[in-house]
Order: structure tokens, then C-alpha cells, then sequence
């Protein structure tokens, strides 16, 4: 009778460890800090991924930030203690797009100033690397400096072929970025050096 109600605690133990390790969010939900001393209490961030980035231990969040200006986009899973999911509708990006105050003026934003926007948030996590970004209507272009004295060329080309797979997959969840074309390259540049 002991080892069975060892066994039992055992497992009990066990699936709650196995639990605790999946992640209270996935891509889509919308979240919110429920810490008010977070620098973003009131705001709100879109899930952008869900996954394990080299440089951090477990699982991560990658985020974008609807109406907050974060200085990273890439959070542990500890932030899973002080966030709440809310409804979706307020990480609509189309709602940010143009704003209207007391006076009725607009400001809107271009498709290419929306573009760079939004991959800008997803790329600037990922601050192993110096990067650019240029867009146009249709065409964005990221650019990938890896310093050949002090980083590996081979790490930069792995952040290269993320890219390439999930800035399309990210678009094309809005209707005017399924038709936009991705291109991604990876120059060697002692820009430290230069004064960069």
C-alpha cells in the first residue's frame, strides 16, 4: 500500500513538473502586465512565438508591442507570473495604424514605414547581430553584419534562414503583408571598428 501511494505521489509530482514547463500563452494572445511596476503596465503585447532562443535558458516569448516602446522583444517565461491574457482585439495592429485625437487630425502610416514597424519588433530581439531594414510597398530588405574578428559567419546565415521562414509566416497574418517579398543578407564587417 506504501509503494502504491509512493507511486501515486510520484506521478503527481511529475505531471505537475511536466505542466508547469508548457507556456500559459501561445502565438496570438494578446497579453498584459498585471505587475504595475512593469515599465509597460497598461499596454499590450501580441505573442509573436513561443520557443527556445540560443543565448536564453527555456523557453521564451518573443512579443510585439502594440503601444510600447521596449527596449527587447524576447522574454523569459518568467513573465508568465506577472501577464494576463486579454482579448485579442486589443493587439490588432490595424487599430494602431492611424490614430484620431480630440482635434480629428490622422496620422497614418505607409505600408513600407508599417512594414519595417513590425519586422523591426520581431528582428530586434535577436541583438546578437547589427541589422538594417529597408522596405518599399511589396519588397523588404534585412540586412545581417556579423563581425568576421569576433563572431561566427555561420550563426549569422542560422539567423538568415529564420528569418526567411518567419517574417512571411508573420505577415501573412495581415491581410496587406501576404504579398510582400522577404529578402535577407548577411555581410561580414568589422563595423565596430569603423566606429559604428
Amino acid at each position: 500500500m506504501k509503494r502504491i501511494m509512493f507511486l501515486l505521489l510520484f506521478l503527481n509530482i511529475a505531471f505537475s513538473a511536466s505542466s508547469n514547463n508548457e507556456p500559459k500563452y501561445k502565438r496570438g494572445d494578446c497579453i498584459t502586465p498585471t505587475d504595475n511596476t512593469y515599465s509597460w503596465f497598461g499596454k499590450y503585447a501580441r505573442v509573436e512565438g513561443v520557443g527556445l532562443i540560443d543565448g536564453f535558458s527555456g523557453k521564451t516569448y518573443a512579443l510585439l508591442f502594440m503601444n510600447y516602446q521596449s527596449n527587447s522583444t524576447i522574454f523569459s517565461k518568467s513573465i508568465e507570473r506577472s501577464t494576463k491574457n486579454v482579448e485579442r482585439e486589443l493587439c490588432n495592429i490595424d487599430k494602431y495604424m492611424s490614430h484620431t485625437n480630440k482635434t480629428e487630425s490622422t496620422a497614418t502610416l505607409q505600408k513600407g514605414d508599417l512594414l519595417k514597424f513590425v519586422i523591426a519588433s520581431y528582428i530586434h530581439g535577436f541583438n546578437e547581430f547589427d541589422t538594417s531594414i529597408n522596405a518599399s510597398e511589396n519588397f523588404v530588405s534585412i540586412s545581417i553584419y556579423f563581425a568576421p574578428s569576433a563572431q561566427q559567419k555561420n550563426r549569422a546565415e542560422q539567423l538568415a534562414k529564420r528569418f526567411k521562414v518567419q517574417i512571411p509566416l508573420m505577415l501573412k497574418q495581415y491581410s496587406w503583408g501576404s504579398d510582400v517579398e522577404i529578402a535577407v543578407q548577411v555581410y561580414g564587417e568589422d563595423r565596430i571598428k569603423r566606429g559604428y
